[in-house]
């Protein structure tokens, strides 16, 4: 394998911000994909694409009552009676098995195709 050499730095280049500025650029760092402080300034100051991380709010709380009903649905399976089972307890369960499965599975989806959390570029403005 031909790797390409990595540049040397070798010059250092100080600069004093206010406290809110470095807010600024820390969370702008937090929510990138970069691996260090380094590598995010030299994206932001070269006019590099920046790729960062964000959530959708709604989808969070959205998931968040998911998880709170597939808990309770658990719960209330527990609390049934043991033994022989009526019709009516047998489609119950039915039903909450059929909804556990549809929890399950739109919560893999979510996570696989990457609508909880996307990725997307900053492009810089020429």
């Amino acid at each position: 394998m031909n790797k390409k050499p990595r540049p040397v730095h070798s010059r250092r280049f100080i600069l004093l911000l206010t406290q809110e500025q470095w807010a600024i650029i820390e969370k702008g760092f937090q929510n990138s994909t970069s691996r260090s402080l380094n590598d995010y300034f030299r994206k932001v100051i070269f006019d590099k694409p920046v790729t960062s991380f964000y959530r959708n709010r709604s989808i969070d709380e959205f998931i968040n009552e998911l998880i709170l009903l597939r808990k309770e649905i658990r719960l209330i399976r527990e609390q049934l009676p043991e033994g022989p089972k009526d019709e009516r307890i047998i489609e119950l369960l039915r039903a909450f098995d059929q909804l556990q499965l549809s929890i399950n599975q739109f919560l893999d989806h979510v996570c696989q195709d990457h609508l909880y959390q996307k990725a997307h570029q900053h492009t810089p403005v020429q």
